[in-house]
């Protein structure tokens, strides 16, 4: 069976933080007795070091400490917004950013139809462009040289088989490179109050928390020695006659207890709050402070999170790798049946946040017939069954070396319409290359 892309505009939807993403929505008794028991005071104090920790861990936490909103800050009020107002100004930034969205496309199809007509003459050189093999890649080999390693998926973030893959890229990563100071960053790794969110290898943080089945990979990252960084800090907690909702550097006030919402009301929040445009830049505006804050202590980071932060076609100048530039590769994880279902979920709350005029595309009909997959023209189209492992391969330099080869006149063109691109404010940045790797939906790599 041939592999069905997902619809572009389903991809910011991907790498939702909260019980809406995680599995199954948390049930509003049990999440308000953790909420009670976890963060019960209004104001947190600043984390400090605690005594054991090497010079070095507590430079770490500093300069976290200085990225970070805290409770205690002086121009808190500057940072706190009602529910209302986010769905007001969620509403001008969604229009701000179609309009974005709809300039970057018709950049993006000029690009397409030049490189259509310029590469005719290359179609054999572009087999060395684009690799498929039906085997798992050499993870240490190709992420050499490189200061992140990107990993994402379109599953939900729900599925073992990619878990034992990332299990694998660390394994592979730390045996290519066996003395270098390793950073993990997760989306699924979350915080329970306004403390750092960083747990370095072997030493327990009881304020991070990863759900099943990512919290293996807190024992695998203690056997390889990386310390782990929470992207997500979205902390919700009691505020005297309401309920709070951290959101990137927004304090969210909805004047309803915790205790007191609806299921239905919950589900809004949570679900509006964190894939809308509004809150998807917040969160990624801090997953790029955080990470910026800290790389000068690491060799590699290793950063896994959701396809709509890593490798969005969609908002390209939101996208994670743009923003941190650097030489870097990316591994996207597919499956088959995990990825059925993420289509239906995403579907479904991509309508609703067109419903709230909060999505910066309409929904795409769905296609009769999926077009394959541009990036393999010229090259070998896998045939997957869901049941092997295979992978594509988009060599970025490759493609840059076959570029370099045509007639002057045919360069000047492409780089007239990349430079009507930055003029546009979109980056150039490319990884050096890029896998497709389709996994069983249920597998155990060996050594796992």
């Amino acid at each position: 069976m041939r592999y069905r892309a997902l619809p572009v505009s389903l991809v910011l939807l991907l790498g939702l933080p909260g019980p809406l993403v995680w599995g199954k929505p948390a049930g509003l008794a049990a999440l308000d007795r953790q909420v009670e028991q976890q963060v019960e005071r209004q104001v947190v104090k600043q984390a400090q070091a605690p005594a054991g920790f090497t010079q070095r861990q507590q430079q770490i936490i500093r300069a976290l400490d200085k990225v970070r909103l805290k409770l205690e800050d002086p121009k808190l009020q500057d940072h706190v917004m009602w529910f209302e107002e986010f769905e007001l100004k969620n509403q001008s930034v969604t229009q701000e950013t179609g309009e974005r969205l709809r300039i970057f496309e018709e950049i993006g199809q000029e690009m397409t139809e030049v490189m259509k007509q310029e590469l005719q003459g290359l179609k054999t050189e572009m087999q060395d462009v684009v690799t498929v093999k039906e085997e798992r890649p050499n993870y240490g080999k190709e992420s050499k040289g490189v200061s992140y390693i990107y990993l994402t998926d379109y599953s939900g973030h729900s599925t073992q088989s990619i878990v034992n893959e990332v299990k694998e890229v660390m394994r592979s990563v730390r045996q290519a490179n066996p003395q270098a100071r390793i950073l993990l960053a997760l989306e699924a790794a979350q915080m329970r109050d306004f403390a750092a969110p960083i747990r370095f290898a072997k030493r327990n943080n009881e304020r991070m928390e990863m759900p099943a089945p990512y919290d293996q990979l807190f024992s695998q990252a203690d056997k390889l020695n990386m310390d782990i960084l929470a992207l997500d800090d979205t902390v919700v907690w009691n505020w005297e006659g309401g309920t709070g909702y951290k959101i990137g550097d927004i304090l969210l006030y909805v004047d309803v207890p915790l205790k007191d919402m609806t299921q239905e009301q919950w589900l809004k929040i949570d679900g509006f709050v964190s894939v809308s445009t509004l809150g998807m830049k917040q969160r990624n505006k801090q997953w790029v402070s955080y990470i910026r804050a800290v790389k000068p202590f690491y060799d590699v980071v290793i950063a896994y999170a959701g396809n709509g932060h890593i490798n969005s076609s969609n908002l390209p100048e939101n996208d994670i790798p743009v923003q941190l530039g650097g030489k870097h590769t990316i591994f996207e994880f597919y499956t088959l049946e995990a990825n059925q279902e993420s289509d239906a979920f995403g579907d479904n709350t991509y309508e609703m946040l067109c419903d709230a005029n909060a999505c910066v595309m309409p929904l795409p009909e769905p296609e009769e017939e999926p077009e394959p997959n541009p990036s393999s023209q010229g090259a070998e189209v896998i045939e997957w069954d869901g049941q092997r492992v295979a992978y594509e391969k988009t060599d970025m330099r490759a493609f840059k070396k076959y570029v370099s080869l045509l007639p002057p006149a045919s360069q000047r063109r492409i780089e007239a319409v990349m430079e009507k691109s930055r003029k546009a404010g979109f980056k150039d940045v490319e990884p050096l290359s890029h896998f497709t790797v389709y996994l069983p939906d249920v597998t155990r790599p060996a050594g796992q």
